[in-house]
């Protein structure tokens, strides 16, 4: 199979706008030419892409065609833009995910340190949960993350860094800061606030919880103001709750096992551009100072 680089962008461009003509514009060829690369691929490939010559629904063999496409030309577009900035004395452009607690707290100094040493460099940073995180590696999104582990059927790398202990967020002068370190049986007649941090780690007592409790909130800005403002209590990782915040108070769980574990995200089979690589080695340098000989972050250092 000799199947090009180019064909694939025309298959792409069909898939996403349903149209010949429309995609004809997209890559800058007729609609005939268009309709006789799918045509050649179709038969390179030995089955339809297509379930009508309306070119508005993808068959099973398109839509496995669609995921291998994007990914070819995202890593092909990705190393051609590497070699350019190399050529020009720069390394190129980084798009990256990472969980909103390690992008407040840890990103900030790297990024910095970053910039100083290679202030040409264009960065595209997203911050979301690690599930999502984990997807956006997978599809080529972006092409590293900082988060917890990928799901198990998950087709992405992780490079643990450190571990992140659960705590017990709830305001200062709240009863519990006396019982410390905190059982979970001591939570359940608490108003829990749940969240998808916690929801996502597989700890079945504190799922549990999370399941049983009336309230979910997704951003952890808005949650900590509701744990600030009284509503309630929440379980999240020690890096998620601002250590500048004196309202606040985080409760270690009895117990050890109770940790997320924090990594690099990366895909397996495509090769990391030079720009990932320095970023990766600057955040290990950042974190490796703060890590106890447990391999927790520890804030003390914040």
């Amino acid at each position: 199979m000799d199947t090009t680089l180019s064909a694939l962008r025309v298959f792409l461009a069909v898939a996403e706008t349903g149209s010949l003509q429309q995609a004809g514009k997209q890559v800058g060829r007729c609609p005939s030419a268009v309709s006789m690369t799918l045509k050649q691929l179709s038969e390179e490939i030995g089955g339809d892409l297509f379930v009508s010559d309306r070119k508005n629904q993808l068959t099973k063999l398109g839509l496995f065609l669609l995921d291998s496409a994007k990914s070819q030309i995202l890593y092909h577009d990705r190393s051609m833009s590497a070699v350019q900035a190399f050529a020009q004395g720069k390394i190129g452009k980084l798009e990256m995910a990472c969980v909103p607690s390690v992008a407040s707290q840890l990103l900030p100094g790297v990024i910095r340190e970053f910039i100083a040493r290679w202030p040409s460099v264009e960065l595209d940073i997203r911050d979301t949960d690690s599930r999502t995180i984990a997807r956006a590696v997978e599809q080529g999104i972006v092409e590293i993350g900082v988060a917890g582990h990928p799901p198990e059927n998950s087709e992405v790398e992780f490079q643990s860094l450190f571990e992140d202990r659960l705590v017990v967020v709830a305001p200062r002068d709240h009863w519990l800061s006396e019982q410390t370190p905190i059982a979970l049986s001591a939570l359940k007649d608490e108003q829990l606030i749940a969240n998808g941090i916690v929801a996502n780690l597989e700890f079945p007592e504190i799922r549990r919880l999370n399941q049983n409790s009336k309230l979910m909130v997704r951003n952890t800005v808005s949650l900590l103001a509701l744990v600030q403002a009284k509503v309630g209590i929440t379980i999240l990782p020690q890096l998620s709750v601002p250590p500048q915040n004196s309202e606040l108070i985080a409760l270690p769980l009895q117990g050890d096992l109770f940790k997320r574990e924090v990594g690099i995200l990366q895909r397996h089979d495509v090769p990391l551009s030079t720009a990932a690589q320095t970023f990766i080695q600057l955040f290990q340098e950042s974190v490796h100072p703060h890590l106890t000989t447990s391999g927790e972050y520890s804030l003390h250092a914040l």
